[in-house]
């Protein structure tokens, strides 16, 4: 070793008679006595122990250093797993949690397009149900109507009579049968009524109080017509849709 090298470099070595030692003298043998070694072998080693207690001395400070720097290095990667498995596990977390809000939100989209598809059904049975009604409720101010009128205005019943000869013009004889408050109204007016019968047709009007007042009915050796304000209210309601 270099540091025997050291040691051993200018030293006079001075033969002596060997000596005997006895198993009691080992501690005589590991640090002999000072009175027998060479001052300058004695120098040469207080040297070389100094330098080995500085060597030592040094190597374990150098060791408590590698030591602590090794446990440093050991919280540090305790930490860097610690903080990169939280990180995986909050990555993890947020993917789940992103995947799980994902489908509350189709969820709950599909929920709002069955409810608008159910309200936009439920508004349209509305709408049909009250157009149904506001019809039906227009239909009867209009009946209703209808009947305060021939029964204010005697004449009415005048245009009803001419419509129904005119849907008839065939036959022979023609059997005018109106309400008995419309009796005299129309007989004054039968002259105008000949040009809606076939020439040579004869034309008689009576009284009938089943017929309603301002409407007629006509029969003919061909056929029957109802002109009365019942028929008539009847298929303007078929024309409605109202049953």
């Amino acid at each position: 070793m270099p540091l025997s090298s050291n040691v051993l470099k200018g030293v006079k070595v001075l033969v002596e008679k060997p000596k005997v030692l006895s198993l009691k003298d080992t501690d005589a043998f590991l640090e002999p006595a000072e009175k027998d070694l060479d001052p300058a072998i004695e120098k040469q080693l207080k040297w070389a122990r100094r330098e080995a207690e500085a060597i030592l001395a040094k190597a374990k400070e150098e060791a408590v250093g590698i030591l602590a720097k090794a446990r440093e290095q050991g919280e540090n990667l305790k930490k860097l797993a610690y903080e990169e498995g939280k990180e995986a596990g909050f990555q993890a977390g947020y993917d789940d949690g992103l995947s799980r809000g994902q489908a509350e939100i189709e969820e709950l989209c599909q929920q709002k397009k069955t409810v608008i598809k159910d309200l936009q059904e439920t508004q349209q049975k509305i709408y049909r149900e009250s157009e149904e009604v506001l019809v039906r409720l227009a239909f009867t101010i209009a009946e209703q109507v209808i009947k305060k009128q021939v029964e204010l205005d005697p004449t009415t019943v005048n245009e009803v009579v001419k419509s129904v000869l005119k849907e008839a013009h065939a036959g022979e004889s023609y059997l005018l049968f109106v309400n008995p408050q419309n009796l005299e109204e129309v007989l004054r007016i039968k002259e105008e009524l000949m040009p809606f019968i076939p020439p040579g047709a004869t034309l008689q009007v009576l009284a009938d109080p089943e017929v309603t007042c301002g409407g007629c009915r006509l029969e003919t050796d061909l056929g029957f017509t109802d002109g009365t304000i019942e028929s008539q209210l009847t298929e303007i309601k078929k024309g409605l849709n109202l049953s």
